[in-house]
């Protein structure tokens, strides 16, 4: 298995350094869990499963060398017992987020905090026959959680069906806690989708465009993931994701019906 940090741990490491900072000194912390990443071993083995678990020693293995094993051969025991793990990950992280923000709103320190949790890319678990990430450019890859909490949160929820690219998160932040200060980054602010209304001379939001290229794997045999035969790209717009191969073959999916 990886040598790396629980969110448990990542907490408990953020809100110590939190409790010594001066309490009105401003902080921007970037927290990268891990949890959600092969293995799929979930640190708590105590809490409830969703479905499979790991009984013995052979699931165990299963999980622990999911990501070096070949998967041309996969059985459905194999594929259940891992999407169920990634679920119980997924289900790790969202208790441990949840008791995070429990502890910034104890600590006085929510309601002037802006809240981001996003994630770097998705997971394959079988769709078009791949498995992992930096495989392809589909959308069980490219689709990601965004969850953006201003200051003080909103009166209401807000969900925005347009598709936004992470381009543009920087670009919204500084917006969001300084709106008079200028930007050195690149692309708009995402307010303006839930806020309904943008300023004159505000930059236009990035489009949705997605890039692979894993060069030094190149490889000609056509039963290889998509990127592994080369550079890829993507356009996401209109409803739809236009997928382009590194051999000029394209793919066109509706974002909504089409996985």
């Amino acid at each position: 298995g990886r040598n790396r940090k629980s969110a448990e741990g990542i907490n408990h490491d953020f809100l110590s350094w939190l409790d010594t900072k001066p309490r009105d000194d401003p902080f921007f912390v970037f927290l990268n869990y891990f949890d959600a990443h092969t293995p799929f071993v979930v640190p708590d083995n105590t809490r409830p499963h969703f479905g499979l678990s790991p009984m013995n020693p052979q699931d165990l293995d299963i999980l622990t060398q999911w990501e070096s094993r070949p998967k041309h051969n996969v059985s459905d025991h194999e594929i259940t017992l891992i999407r169920d793990s990634y679920d119980d990950c997924i289900a790790y992280l969202d208790e441990h987020l949840g008791k995070l923000f429990d502890s910034l709103e104890e600590r006085g320190v929510l309601k002037d905090t802006l809240v981001i949790v996003t994630a770097d890319h998705g997971e394959q678990l079988g769709e078009h026959g791949l498995y992992g990430h930096g495989r392809s450019l589909y959308s069980q890859e490219l689709r990601v959680p965004l969850l953006i909490v201003p200051p003080g949160g909103l009166s209401e929820a807000k969900v925005v069906t347009t598709p936004v690219s992470l381009r543009d998160l920087p670009t919204t932040i500084v917006d969001l806690v300084s709106a008079e200060a200028p930007t050195p980054f690149p692309g708009g602010s995402l307010a303006s989708l839930w806020q309904g209304s943008r300023s004159e001379g505000e930059s236009p939001i990035s489009d949705v465009v997605g890039e692979v290229s894993l060069r030094k794997l190149i490889s000609k045999n056509p039963n290889r993931a998509p990127a592994w035969r080369g550079p890829m790209s993507s356009l996401v717009a209109e409803g739809a994701s236009l997928i382009r191969n590194a051999d000029g073959r394209k793919e066109l999916y509706d974002v909504e019906q089409d996985l």
